[in-house]
């Protein structure tokens, strides 16, 4: 750690090249397992930094629009051909938004 920031992929992909053509084995062992572990640190910081992320929302169907009660600050979801109202996102293909298939 310390706050030095990771090097790039590309960075030890050259320095693990680098390693390996070192002029002993015990060195490029080294510079090998070094490169490693410097590896596995960006690995773990990109999938730290990918887990809290959240996916983009799905699009909601036609006709539904996206409101947020003023009491909770919950989002829910209307209808505005079937007036229908509802907490769950709908999804791009519910109910009566389905076509029929041929």
């Amino acid at each position: 750690g310390g706050g030095k920031a990771p090097i790039s992929l590309d960075e030890i992909r050259w320095r693990f090249l680098d390693a390996m053509a070192a002029p002993s084995p015990s060195a490029s062992r080294e510079g090998a397992a070094h490169l490693l572990r410097a590896g596995r640190a960006h690995l773990s910081q990109l999938i730290s930094a990918t887990a809290k992320q959240k996916p983009p929302p799905r699009p909601l169907p036609p006709g539904w629009v996206e409101g947020v009660d003023s009491t909770s600050g919950v989002p829910y979801y209307y209808n505005q051909k079937s007036r229908e109202t509802t907490w769950v996102r709908p999804s791009p293909l519910s109910g009566a938004d389905r076509r029929p298939e041929r």
